[in-house]
């Protein structure tokens, strides 16, 4: 008689669960009250079980059940939304957030299946190195990377401010102070490695064509060369992604030898020159100096009037007294 009662109040106890809110909370039930020291005194252990596992289930079915349930019947309001908001047009910039949304969210199988590991979604940021690796140059791969190596550690590290990639990798590659390498070192590393910025070429004839093509993949070229008029002149147009961060560049020179001339009133000039002098160093300085003080000084306001002659001492090293005499003579000598 005892059990009969007993089944008859958890029938009633169950009935109350089944007739509880979706949310899966009932207020005060008759179990809960009764439960001391991790089980029911009126109901057995299996029965208490069974009623909380009855109470978990419920929770989570019966929302399951009216989403997917097809006797629910549809409104013909709803189905008039759903057509309008079809129709209505996404702006471009709203379908970038979502779609920038759903690839931060998005995750693997295997990420889902180790849940402690965190995924770092940020993209990776290549640059790209185009420096001579031999010679006696001043810029080369050897004598710059240890300085850019310790550039991306403090910008990687956050020293330098916020940094939002994942990583900064450099891409060297050699340029060997040649027009047509530097070109090609470019194109690979823009097109294959999507590289954002290009330090260097330093060579100025290297890094003419580099800077010139630049512009149109939008890539900042940053450089301790490009001593040339020509980078100077055409900043605004020619080479609008470049950046010269030399210590010394040919302009103050050009602009140094301009004021010991007024300085010392000298009117005339006559530049004889090497045309492989300091190649070595820079190819082409020497042409690249006397055509950068040229032009210079024919838009000054100097009014110093400039010559120059161009030896091939390596080739067929000429008599310097004769050429000086020559050259020089009355000319360009005296006041």
């Amino acid at each position: 008689m005892e059990k009969s009662t007993q089944s008859e109040e958890f029938q009633l106890e169950r009935q109350k669960i089944e007739n509880q809110n979706s949310d899966g909370i009932v207020e005060n039930p008759k179990w809960e009250k009764n439960f001391k020291g991790g089980h029911s005194e009126k109901y057995g252990d299996s029965d208490f079980l069974t009623v909380v596992a009855s109470l978990l289930l419920k929770s989570e079915i019966q929302p399951m059940q009216r989403k997917h349930s097809s006797k629910e019947p549809v409104r013909r309001e709803n189905v008039t939304l759903k057509k309008r908001n079809k129709k209505r047009k996404v702006s471009r910039r709203t379908a970038r957030k979502k779609k920038k949304r759903r690839e931060i969210t998005k995750f693997s199988a295997a990420e889902l299946s180790h849940p402690t590991a965190v995924v770092d979604k940020r993209p990776e940021v290549l640059a790209g190195v185009i420096l001579p690796v031999f010679g006696d140059r001043p810029f080369t791969v050897h004598q710059v990377a240890p300085a850019l190596e310790k550039a991306v550690d403090e910008i990687v590290t956050g020293k330098l401010g916020f940094w939002n990639f994942k990583n900064l990798t450099l891409v060297y590659a050699d340029s060997q102070c040649d027009i047509a390498v530097a070109m090609n070192k470019a194109v690979i590393m823009a097109e294959r490695k999507k590289v954002v910025v290009f330090f260097g070429p330093v060579c100025d004839y290297a890094v003419a064509p580099v800077a010139r093509q630049a512009i149109y993949w939008d890539i900042p070229v940053i450089t301790a060369g490009a001593t040339a008029y020509d980078f100077h002149w055409g900043k605004a147009k020619t080479y609008r992604t470049l950046t010269r961060v030399g210590p010394a560049n040919i302009q103050g020179l050009v602009e140094f030898l301009e004021d010991v001339f007024l300085e010392s009133q000298w009117k005339r000039l006559k530049v004889i020159y090497d045309s492989t002098g300091q190649d070595k160093i820079l190819y082409g300085f020497c042409h690249l100096l006397v055509e950068y003080m040229h032009i210079y000084l024919l838009s000054a306001e100097s009014n110093i009037t400039m010559d120059h002659q161009r030896l091939d001492i390596q080739d067929s090293p000429p008599d310097i007294d004769q050429v000086m005499r020559k050259e020089i003579g009355t000319d360009h000598s005296g006041e």
